[in-house]
């Protein structure tokens, strides 16, 4: 017999019943009650609490009310134990940012607990949490996640919403799902590896259902459940209509996660389902990570709704400011136009020139307000704020519309301005309240990819149509509050605007328009190409393309280039994108400019391709003060670390180990020693920019040398050309010029992800490498931008020392190789060199190098013959200057070729042969030739000159002393070269037959 029924016989039922109401009473006020010291708030009712005072259309305003009675720190109860309520700039900020660890944890609620547990990134917590917000950033981050690699792709979602705007003909139309369809597919690439396209009714209707459930979650029903969870779950009613949509959404995801799982290729992952599927293999043994299928599930489904829900809602209401307020609507357009123009897409660049459209979106977000309340917090710890403790484990709401409409920080907070984010002058204005993705450990992930949408879309939508209500309607603000506050649905009128082109158009028909149109461009380029006088000769050139024809296999330019100075001399101009850049030959005339006037040749000249990968930012791109303190930086912090001394030797010689070792394992079979070679020297320059070397074994690495490789040698392929000549348009079409923006973008993310590895340990009192060096620097130098040290440039300078540290030596060594088996009598000779000076006891050192005149000079004639960058990196003259008998205009481009230094017939007594008695006298000693310049010269000479040097010693002379290098039986060695940037070998094999 139960306690129950005990009581049942010893009381009448209504007495029973007066019992188990106090009993009630009194068990809802011992769990309610607050301790001491908590914040204060209206007088609550049993059970409903605060249920009473609230009317869920305005939840946020009533917040605002009780914040003006109670404090900016109140409570309030409306299911369970009071939750605290934070309101006002100042104090989110002292609590979220100041104390953010005490935050950074999410409250379980019964309604969110039953749809998504504690799975997914935004209801988890702890150790979870970290390790899938740390995955999803980096992954996301790879895919472009903030970057401009991203921007192609939001452009052309772009122009296919605007046509989705053009088929409604002007007639009035809601926008709302098209808008959010197109807002969708950016971050349904990202995670599902596909966009949807507009007329897909099952897409449709499942972002119809998000838009539902969001509502429904703001709702009495909703609230009703978290306060009586265990009855609503037994109970009919709305609330399963949460539910029921959820489900569907969800089994969407997972239908998506089996369809990934079923033609999953670890080799070549496509998004973030794929990303994470990889990982689930690497933490199998860490369960509490959370990386299992079910935890992908709603990790993928929070990216999804998150990524598509408050940047649409912000759209929605943009599009009904404007035609709300179409004076600002004018403003915007006549923006555009100054600073777009009709003919392109906008691009995020534009950004910084149009501070009133960036104001307008700012604003459109400040007022929009899409989430009111913001998403509920738990307190880790016992926490003081202002003069109250609250307790661990209490729920904690800091209200965005407490801070975005903060009377203290906003002029006109109730009023649509964009003047809030204006100075005096016009120009755009940031504000520290801005704070609509909120902030401090939970601040949205999704922020830079929600501002780089919210730019070009509306851009992009203003600069094609003219947005008005329809005849008759006046445009209204009212709002429906859910988890997001959102417009009420409305009807617009979006009138294309007319162009100058389709004026012209309606004036005359199609191919008058072609032929002027053809006139007026060759007229233009005429004008835009034509030298000046006392400019230096050249070939006749075609419009546009200029030289482009007699260069269709770039791996050989050099040699047309030699083949133009014996015709033009050896100062000749050449046209191969935009004007006519200068070309030098010859060892007197490229030592003239670049030494004797080198102030005058110290830029780099802005080519379309590498402005795109980099800008004006690193080592090798920039120009004027960044680039002399960066260069100076670079020098000083590599010698601290021996760059160019002998405390840098045994890195070296403990890696040309490491080499023999791997080279020993091919026990003397037939193999290409490329990679091995690349991951060897790869790691000197990684253990003084990363502080660490790199397995040979490490796939990840290997790949990324491999990227590395393939974007040098595409960046000499015709794509790579027609790019820099057509650079607005190339940037819009697909084609083989988007793998080698694709493959950077990889090289420059692995970079990132150091640097972001760096900042999480660094110590300033230890710096351990270049990029801690860097760090340390950012501090002194805050002051001042112009110098460049921020985290972007860090990014850009550690990505050239990393690559021109690898390439350059690695080919070098390469091609060593190859001519070691294709010249077997010069091996012999090197090798008993290094038997008489070093012998097979101990490995080379640097100081028998004097002791060691032949392998030098091998060295060297490898260096020359090898002609690793035939055609120099380029310059631009800083100032107009006379060269011979020319004048070379400010801002030409230049280009010392180096090899007609290296080949130069006045200079080398046999120079098209491989001769190492170039570096040799009569006595068989070394003799250094002034004409000898792999590493170019003057201002821009290569800074690694003397890492190099080390290296190319240390490692030949290691291999020539361990091994005799052969080619495969009945294989003839072929010099042959790839095309490239670089001037490499074809892939070749060899056998490592241990001495």
């Amino acid at each position: 017999m139960t306690l129950l029924l005990h009581l049942l016989e010893l009381f009448d039922i209504k007495s029973f019943l007066l019992f188990l109401s106090v009993f009630l009473l009194v068990f809802d006020y011992i769990k309610t009650k607050t301790p001491k010291n908590f914040p204060p708030g209206p007088w609550s009712l049993p059970f409903i609490g605060d249920l009473h005072h609230i009317d869920f259309s305005k939840v946020h305003l009533q917040f605002v009310k009780f914040a003006e009675k109670y404090g900016n720190v109140f409570s309030i109860r409306f299911f369970g134990p009071r939750i605290a309520v934070l309101s006002g700039h100042k104090l989110l900020r002292e609590a979220y940012v100041n104390q953010g660890e005490n935050f950074a944890d999410r409250p379980s609620l019964p309604i969110m607990a039953d749809i998504v547990g504690d799975k997914g990134v935004v209801a988890s917590n702890g150790y979870a949490w970290k390790q899938q917000r740390r995955f999803a950033l980096h992954t996301l981050r790879n895919f472009g996640l903030g970057k401009r690699s991203l921007e192609p792709s939001i452009l052309q979602e772009c122009r296919y919403l605007n046509e989705a705007l053009v088929n409604e003909q002007g007639k009035s139309f809601d926008a709302q799902w098209l808008i959010n369809n197109a807002v969708s597919n950016i971050i349904s690439v990202l995670v599902f590896g596909d966009r949807f396209e507009y007329t897909n009714d099952d897409f449709q209707s499942l972002l119809k259902d998000i838009n539902e459930v969001i509502f429904l979650e703001g709702g009495i029903w909703a609230q009703l459940y978290n306060m009586f969870p265990w009855v609503m779950r037994r109970v009919p009613g709305p609330h399963k209509k949460i539910f029921s949509k959820w489900n569907k959404v969800v089994a969407f995801v997972r239908n998506k996660i089996e369809d990934h799982q079923a033609n999953f290729d670890e080799s070549n992952p496509r998004d973030y389902i794929d990303c994470f599927l990889e990982e689930m293999e690497k933490w199998k043994d860490d369960e509490a990570s959370g990386f299992n299928v079910e935890n992908l599930c709603y990790c993928t489904l929070d990216l999804f709704v998150a990524g598509t829900e408050t940047t649409s809602t912000t759209l929605y209401w943009g599009l009904l400011y404007m035609i709300k307020y179409p004076e600002i609507q004018r403003k915007v357009q006549e923006e555009i136009d100054r600073v777009v123009g009709s003919s392109r897409q906008p691009s995020v660049a534009d950004r910084e020139n149009m501070p009133y459209t960036d104001a307008v979106i700012h604003e459109t977000q400040r007022f929009g307000n899409i989430l009111p309340l913001n998403v509920g917090r738990s307190a880790t710890k016992d926490t003081q704020v202002g003069d109250y403790i609250i307790p661990k484990g209490t729920m904690v709401v800091a209200p965005l519309t407490s801070v975005l409409f903060d009377e203290m920080e906003w002029e006109t907070p109730y009023t649509f301005n964009p003047g809030h984010f204006l100075d005096a002058e016009g120009k755009f204005r940031r504000r520290e309240a801005f704070l609509p993705f909120s902030m401090g450990k939970r601040v949205c992930l999704g922020e830079q990819l929600a501002r780089m949408e919210l730019f070009l879309f509306f851009t992009s939508l203003l600069q094609r149509f003219s947005f008005s209500a329809p005849d008759g309607v006046e445009p209204s603000l009212d709002y429906r509050l859910g988890a997001t506050l959102s417009p009420k649905p409305y009807q617009l009128c979006a009138i294309p605007q007319m162009t100058v082109l389709a004026y012209l158009l309606e004036l005359v028909d199609i191919k008058s328009v072609l032929l002027f149109l053809s006139i007026f461009l060759l007229l233009l380029d005429y004008i835009k190409s034509k030298p000046p006088k006392d400019f230096p000769p050249g070939p006749w050139s075609l419009p546009f393309i200029g030289h482009l024809h007699h260069l269709r296999d770039f791996s050989k330019a050099h040699l047309q280039f030699a083949k133009f100075a014996e015709e033009y001399g050896q100062i000749f101009s050449i046209r191969l994108f935009g004007p006519r850049m200068v070309v030098l030959n010859g060892h007197k005339v490229v030592r003239e400019v670049y030494v004797n006037q080198g102030e005058n040749f110290a830029d780099r000249p802005s080519i379309p391709l590498f402005v795109d990968i980099v800008g004006d930012k690193g080592l090798v791109a920039s120009n004027g003060y960044a680039w002399k303190q960066q260069r100076r930086f670079a020098l000083h912090t590599l010698r601290n670390f021996g760059l160019g001394k002998r405390s840098l030797e045994p890195s070296i010689l403990q890696e040309c180990r490491y080499l023999n070792e791997a080279f020993s394992n091919e026990q003397g079979k037939s193999f290409n020693p490329q990679w091995l070679i690349n991951n060897a020297v790869s790691n000197i320059i990684s253990v003084l920019v990363f502080g660490d070397r790199f397995e040979y074994t490490n796939d990840d690495f290997q790949s990324l040398l491999k990227n590395i490789n393939a974007a040098i040698a595409l960046e000499a392929d015709i794509w790579a050309q027609l790019y820099n000549i057509f650079p607005w348009l190339l940037r819009r079409v697909p084609g083989p010029h988007r793998k080698l923006l694709s493959i950077w973008e990889k090289v420059i993310t692995f970079v990132r992800g150091k640097i972001e590895d760096h900042k999480t340990d660094y110590d300033p009192s230890d710096p351990r490498d270049y990029i801690d060096c860097f760090l340390g620097e950012m501090e002194k130098w805050k002051g001042d931008e112009a110098a460049g040290f921020n985290l972007e440039n860090l990014c850009y300078c550690t990505l050239d020392l990393f690559v021109a540290g690898t390439e350059t030596t690695y080919t070098t060594l390469y091609w060593g190789l190859l001519y070691m088996i294709k010249y077997p009598e010069i091996q012999r000779k090197v090798q008993e060199e290094i038997d008489r000076v070093v012998g097979s006891s101990r490995q080379p050192s640097v100081a028998d190098r004097e002791n060691m005149p032949y392998t030098d000079a091998v060295i060297h004639e490898t260096q020359r013959f090898g002609d690793i960058i035939p055609l120099n990196l380029s310059r631009s003259a800083t100032k107009d200057t006379q060269v011979g008998d020319y004048i070379i205009p400010k801002g030409t481009m230049v280009v010392g070729t180096l090899n007609s230094i290296l080949f130069d017939e006045m200079e080398w007594e046999t120079p098209y042969t491989f001769n190492p008695g170039h570096f040799l006298d009569a006595e068989g000693k070394f003799r250094r030739k002034e004409a000898f310049l792999p590493f170019s010269l003057g201002k821009r000479v290569c800074l690694g000159e003397q890492l190099a040097r080390m290296e190319l010693f240390l490692f030949f002379t290691s291999l020539l002393q361990q091994f005799s290098f052969s080619a495969p039986d009945g294989v003839e060695p072929s010099l042959d070269a790839k095309a490239g940037s670089t001037h490499s070998p074809k892939p070749y094999r060899l056998c490592a037959t241990s001495r």
